[in-house]
Parts: structure tokens; sequence; C-alpha cells
């Protein structure tokens, strides 16, 4: 998934045997990343999961398993600034 910018909103979005491997790249804006599920955020649960945020105000919101952990796989978050 590409996002050019804007202020947005991201819930959940797993790894997961059906999707093994998680791409989110956001170019800009104040986004806001939340949900529930292990394995969002770039965090991964027996796949592969980044989560790119070049520019913003961005806020994390998670549970478990999440912004950059990984059990059985790989997780990946990097935050450029903001």
């Amino acid at each position: 998934m590409i996002d050019l910018g804007g202020d947005d909103v991201y819930h959940e979005g797993t790894v997961s045997p059906q999707r093994p491997v998680l791409v989110i790249i956001d170019l800009a804006g104040n986004d806001r990343y939340e949900g529930t599920q292990p394995g969002i955020q770039g965090g991964a649960m027996l796949g592969v999961s980044m989560l790119v945020d070049v520019a913003g105000d961005d806020v994390y919101d998670a549970k478990d398993i999440a912004q950059g952990s990984a059990v059985g796989g790989v997780g990946i978050l990097i935050d450029f600034g903001g």
C-alpha cells in the first residue's frame, strides 16, 4: 500500500498466512495508526511487516506485537520525523 500523503487513519492491517508480507509507506501528513490485533504497525507474527512514515506528527496506538516487534518473523517501523 502506498499513500502519497494526507492526514490518514490506519486501522489494524495485520500479517497473516493469507497475507504474509505487508508494507505501508506514508509520505506525509499527521497520521494515526491504531488497532488491537497483534502484528500491526510494522509488527509481525510469522511474516514480514514494514511501516515507513516519512513526515508528520503521527500517533501510534497498539496492544501486543506491534510497532516493529515480531514473533517468528520480521517487524520494521521507521518514522523519519514528527
